[in-house]
């Protein structure tokens, strides 16, 4: 490739988020496949003798559930290994990796990149999407791939196929994603919100019938649902957060069953509060919590101060949006108002329980919408009054350096990831305890598999990563 390409904007930007992908894809790939919600995953999926008797036993495998693509997935993965001879290993954390560099690249090309302020502001953005504690969900956390790092690519990549001029086969391809992933996880709704809101706003790469089929997708997986008496998670299914103190399933149900309007507000208002500010964590508000009498860790101050930086930001951004709404819609605009509304939406799927993970496609359209403004603001900077310029360059002397602090801690948690998933398998198939042992030879045999290359990796101790690292980066 010749320099003076390189030095185009669009090229620039490209690269920029490729060489960032494959950081995170080195950082992802040195996780092993994880016991917990991997393992039975797999097992189950290479027990079953058929793709189509898998999928429908995992169909109507749960009362509050519909999942079956997890299992076809996994089994689809498992033969990609046997036929290759690569390792499970290799299979499934490198689908994981290419996932995270796809939704990196899907990022850029979700902005309009014209010059170098863009790609100044998409640097920025490309901080705030991988230091946000949702894109760490998404990458430590595997069910054997991270399903919600999927819903969060494919919502991506309908939003780039909405700014790009209308083709049916691009069409065709997001309404078979959303297919896929309405089987997958319950948080691909997301997906259809996303086709709804371009369609809504008239961007010209998703028509309305595009969004009326995805509607009836919609509709037709809710009246599955039905159809296989399959109910929302209740409360209790699973726990959460109350002010500064984490409950389990069973006492949430005690205290909010009979009268669960209080838990839903707060859980909704903490869904919203989480994408903003960073607080509160799987509903827990660290500064509420009675056993930190010495005082809240370093972490805290510095996840809210940068998302505070940039959720005002947004919200001077969306004020001014309203006052100027009768003049059209600008480039920029349309990230910021399905982004807004996405995390809207997401707020209202933690009615029960708040975690990282159901937000995750949120944190990752509210560093698109971060987008628009934060390219106004540099716009300004340089063609603005001095003092103007002085207060934006205050702005990004702060607000810059705390994103990629917080970056560079989304990587130490993937190391301290790895290392404890490999430590995670060294207590299965004991040598003294035999009759613990899977009794099923396809379990034996896959348990047996998994085990000897989770232990065969290369891990880093947490005594070798910085001291300090856990009280600046670890919530």
């Amino acid at each position: 490739m010749r320099l003076s390409r390189l030095r185009r904007p669009r090229t620039a930007a490209y690269t920029l988020a490729a060489l960032l992908a494959l950081a995170f894809a080195d950082s992802v790939f040195r996780i092993p496949v994880q016991v917990s919600d991997s393992l039975d995953v797999i097992v189950e999926s290479a027990k079953a003798p058929s793709a189509t008797r898998l999928f429908i036993e995992a169909s109507g495998g749960s009362d509050s559930t519909l999942r079956p693509m997890r299992y076809i997935q996994a089994r689809g993965l498992l033969a990609v290994a046997n036929t290759t001879g690569l390792s499970y290993n290799a299979v499934f954390r490198g689908a994981h990796a290419a996932i995270i560099m796809l939704l990196l690249l899907a990022f850029v090309a979700c902005v309009r990149i014209d010059g170098w302020l863009d790609v100044a502001a998409l640097a920025f953005c490309l901080t705030v999407l991988t230091g946000l504690h949702t894109f760490g969900a998404v990458t430590r956390e595997a069910f054997p791939v991270n399903h919600y790092a999927e819903v969060a690519l494919v919502s991506m990549v309908a939003f780039a196929v909405a700014r790009r001029r209308p083709r049916w086969t691009s069409q065709a391809l997001v309404l078979l994603l959303l297919a896929w992933c309405l089987l997958l996880i319950e948080s691909a709704v997301l997906i259809w919100v996303v086709i709804v809101m371009c369609a809504a706003l008239r961007m010209p790469g998703i028509r309305w019938r595009t969004a009326v089929v995805a509607t009836l997708m919609l509709v037709a997986y809710a009246g599955g649902r039905q159809a296989l008496e399959i109910t929302s998670p209740g409360i209790g299914s699973r726990g959460s957060g109350w002010g500064g103190v984490y409950y389990s399933g069973d006492d949430l149900r005690d205290r909010f069953s009979a009268n669960p309007l209080p838990l839903f507000a707060y859980n909704t208002a903490g869904g919203l509060l989480t994408v903003l500010f960073s607080e509160p964590r799987f509903g827990v508000y660290e500064l509420l919590r009675p056993d930190r009498a010495e005082g809240p860790s370093p972490v805290v101050p510095i996840n809210i101060s940068a998302s505070a930086l940039v959720t005002t930001a947004l919200v001077v951004y969306v004020v001014m949006l309203l006052r100027r709404r009768r003049e059209g819609l600008r480039p920029d605009d349309p990230s910021v108002i399905v982004g807004v509304v996405v995390i809207a939406v997401s707020a209202g799927l933690c009615l029960t329980y708040i975690k990282d993970e159901i937000v995750s496609t949120a944190g990752t359209f509210y560093a698109l919408a971060a987008f628009a403004p934060i390219r106004a603001m540099l716009g300004r900077a340089t063609g603005g009054p001095t003092r103007l310029a002085l207060l934006i360059a205050a702005y990004f002397l702060v607000a810059a350096p705390l994103w990629a602090f917080r970056t560079v801690g989304t990587h130490f948690e993937l190391r301290r990831t790895a290392y404890y998933s490999r430590n995670d398998w060294a207590g299965l198939l004991p040598p003294g305890r035999r009759e613990s042992w899977p009794s099923d030879p396809i379990a034996l045999a896959i348990t047996s598999r998994l085990k000897s290359e989770a232990l065969q990796r290369r891990t880093i101790s947490p005594r070798f990563l910085p001291r300090w690292g856990d009280r600046y980066w670890v919530e």
